[in-house]
């Protein structure tokens, strides 16, 4: 498979786990997109508006077939990863998880697990609150590596979300209660 793959995850504690990800990745025959400026690009990203910063994340994924969210250990509070998750799914695109917390960061450390930021998600289906996370597949690391291999898993994650219509996407925080008025 050929797909190219956005990449989001927090810049500041995952960047050593991301490109452990992106050279497997690279090693499937994948493109990976975003991560060539990966370290510039945050550090940057405060010399610019956050509304360029913003239209640059969006215009990436336009050229992306799949997201892979990596969850270290503060990823559902990145701003940025909450963005990419949201446009993502604007965008129909398939999204899963990969918790990457017990891979080394660049000082040899684990960090401890976040909760999966699609939780912060949902949307209204037949008048049911349905979580992100019940429609985005996630795995550890291990385990996507020990079973049949990261490799499948996206694809079968990517036919699997494109079998699912489009639906207005709420942002739920850690404190907000869900709450919509249908007409």
């Amino acid at each position: 498979m050929t797909a190219k793959i956005y990449l989001s995850f927090d810049d500041a504690n995952d960047s050593a786990r991301a490109n452990r990800v992106r050279r497997y990745l690279l090693g499937q025959g994948y493109e990976v997109s975003r991560f060539h400026q990966c370290s510039n690009w945050e550090r940057s990203r405060g010399q610019r508006p956050d509304y360029v910063f913003g239209g640059e994340l969006e215009s990436e994924l336009k050229t992306c077939q799949a997201v892979l969210v990596l969850i270290g250990g503060d990823t559902a509070a990145n701003r940025w990863v909450r963005h990419a998750i949201g446009v993502a799914h604007d965008m129909r695109l398939p999204m899963m998880g990969l918790y990457v917390d017990q891979l080394p960061d660049e000082r040899g450390n684990s960090c401890e697990r976040d909760i999966n930021p699609f939780d912060r998600f949902a949307f209204l289906d037949g008048g049911r609150k349905v979580r992100l996370s019940e429609r985005c597949r996630t795995l550890d690391w291990q385990a996507a590596c020990d079973s049949d291999g990261l490799d499948t898993w996206l694809q079968e994650t990517v036919e699997q979300q494109l079998g699912h219509s489009r639906r207005s996407l709420i942002a739920l925080s850690t404190t907000q209660s869900f709450a919509v008025t249908l007409q």
